[in-house]
């Protein structure tokens, strides 16, 4: 006997889904595809299930993509595609600045592969051969010479006047000092330097435990005399200066220093920049107290050392 179907209308499916029990369910989740009904499912086949008496509907088939959507589609997936193919300082810019300096410059990490090939910047081209410059090589003959690339004759003179003009403010109105003293009295610093760190002065012109060099070159009465009076600005113009200037008791100097090792010496391209603290009992208004470094206390300076040659 052949099977009759039977047609429902969509109300008469609708009410006939509602009044299941739960049961019969097959339990699963009605997506929003099949939970959406329209008019043209009118014509659709129903038959009910052996062991049920709900019917069953059959899943509509997808429909078609139209040209307009098929267009949408590719240009999602091709931006889609660039959004991933993107280099990583994009996404590293839309996460936020790197490191903000002090003086508000922003640091932000560059990858190597976004870096532009081609031809460097002009400014960025290094012309000049590392290691002393011609005035350098041609002023120096010997190891005196070599020191007064540095310390010229402007800065002895300089220092010659500041130590006198202090003795005489100090009331030593008969007391003199020349270029060559002053110079002995330099290399004397630097053998102190050299060879006794945290030794007493006095103890370097003892018979029995000093330095015959220092017994030979300099009496300890007019070496403690030049320790005394030497300065490197003159005190009367010092407190117009103190008001812009921290370090004016030795700014002169240190500036005419510094160009003089520009004008010697040319550092390579590998160079590092890092602070130093030079440790000093002397109370000044330059000193500095910093925890972390073993003296505590002392002159901060910002050095620029050779990587190759660990020149500063």
């Amino acid at each position: 006997m052949k099977r009759v179907r039977k047609l429902f209308s969509a109300e008469e499916a609708l009410a006939l889904f509602q009044n299941i029990a739960e049961g019969e369910s097959d339990g699963g989740e009605i997506s929003d595809f099949e939970a959406d009904w329209s008019e043209e499912d009118t014509d659709s086949d129903y038959e009910p299930h052996p062991s049920s008496a709900a019917p069953t509907r059959k899943r509509p088939a997808p429909p078609r993509s139209t040209a307009s959507e098929t267009g949408r589609r590719q240009a999602q997936n091709t931006r889609e595609t660039q959004r991933e193919d993107a280099p990583a300082s994009h996404s590293a810019a839309a996460q936020g600045p790197g490191e903000r300096g002090k003086d508000g410059t922003v640091w932000e990490p560059v990858p190597p592969q976004t870096v532009r090939r081609g031809r460097h910047p002009s400014q960025n081209i290094l012309r000049e051969t590392a290691g002393p410059t011609l005035y350098a090589r041609q002023a120096v003959t010997d190891k005196e010479s070599a020191l007064l690339c540095l310390l010229d004759a402007t800065i002895l003179e300089h220092i010659r006047d500041c130590t006198v003009a202090q003795a005489r403010l100090a009331g030593a109105h008969a007391w003199e000092l020349s270029i060559g003293e002053l110079k002995t009295f330099i290399a004397l610093l630097y053998v102190r330097g050299a060879f006794s760190k945290n030794i007493e002065m006095e103890s370097l012109w003892s018979g029995e435990w000093g330095l015959p060099f220092f017994q030979s070159t300099m009496p300890r009465s007019r070496y403690r005399d030049i320790m005394r009076y030497v300065r490197f600005d003159r005190r009367e113009e010092r407190m117009a200066r103190l008001s812009t200037d921290k370090f004016t008791l030795a700014t002169d100097v240190w500036q005419w220093f510094v160009a003089n090792s520009i004008c010697c010496y040319r550092p390579s391209d590998n160079l590092t920049v890092d602070e130093q603290l030079f440790p000093t009992k002397a109370r000044c208004r330059f000193t500095q107290f910093m925890a972390n470094k073993p003296d505590k206390f002392g002159i901060k300076f910002w050095v620029v050392a050779e990587v190759t040659t660990n020149t500063s």
